[in-house]
This record gives C-alpha cells, sequence and structure tokens, in this order.
C-alpha cells in the first residue's frame, strides 16, 4: 500500500519541511525527486511569465503606436510601463532568460500581431515594431 507523502497532502508543510532538511544539510532525508520536479518547474514559470508578459507588452505597443483612439494612450502606456518593469525584474532575477527573450521574440510578435489585427480590424499595423529594439529597451532598462 502506497503511503501519501506530506507533498501529496500538504505542500506547505512539505516544503517548510524541505527547506529546514537543506539547511540542517540531512540530504539522506530529503524527498530529492519531488524536490527536483518543484526546482524544474520554477525555472518553467519563469519561462511562462517571460512570454506570457512579452506577448502583452507587445500588443500594448503596436495599439500605441497604430491605433488612434486617444482616450486609450494613457492605459495603454501605464500598461507598457507595468509589463516592461515587470519583464526587467524577471530578467534582472534571472538574466540568462535574455536569450530565451530573443528565441521567442519573433513567436511571440506574430501572436501579438495576430491578437490587435483581430481586435482592431479597422487598423493598419503593417509598420509593426522593431523587435531589437524593445528587447534591448528590456535588457537595458
Amino acid at each position: 500500500m502506497k503511503t501519501i507523502s506530506k507533498y501529496d497532502s500538504d505542500y506547505y508543510e512539505w516544503s517548510q519541511e524541505q527547506s529546514r532538511l537543506l539547511r540542517e544539510c540531512q540530504f539522506d532525508l530529503l524527498d530529492v525527486e519531488n524536490l527536483a520536479e518543484e526546482i524544474e518547474s520554477l525555472g518553467k514559470s519563469d519561462r511562462r511569465k517571460v512570454r506570457s508578459l512579452f506577448v502583452r507588452l507587445l500588443e500594448h505597443l503596436l495599439k500605441r503606436r497604430y491605433v488612434r483612439i486617444q482616450e486609450c494612450y494613457r492605459g495603454w502606456d501605464v500598461e507598457i510601463r507595468n509589463f516592461s518593469r515587470a519583464i526587467f525584474r524577471i530578467l534582472e532575477d534571472s538574466p540568462s532568460l535574455k536569450n530565451y527573450l530573443k528565441e521567442i521574440a519573433d513567436k511571440c510578435y506574430k501572436e501579438a500581431m495576430s491578437s490587435v489585427e483581430e481586435e482592431y480590424e479597422l487598423y493598419d499595423f503593417s509598420g509593426g515594431l522593431n523587435l531589437e529594439d524593445v528587447i534591448n529597451d528590456l535588457i537595458e532598462e
């Protein structure tokens, strides 16, 4: 009969116990398999956040540049700042994700473009954005 570990029954308690065991160097008592899985998922989570935030940033940059609805400008400007800052903070904590951002830039751009073209059918977005400039602004913020 399989016993249910604290990992399955009380995640918070499990995480606190694993943290304590690590600090006390009691490695033989660690739940290594679940710890490895959790550490791996942290990296994946940051990647998903960067991707999502970057798509939203690109959408708002495209709207701000091409959609002529002045009453929306302030809101879009605020969102652009917020998304940029959120991405910057993640990249500051995990600099290796800068390369990931460059890898996904084209896919994110296509996703953002598709979204704004669908939402604002009457506007022409063909001028696009310079992705290299957008990424450099994020990295150097």
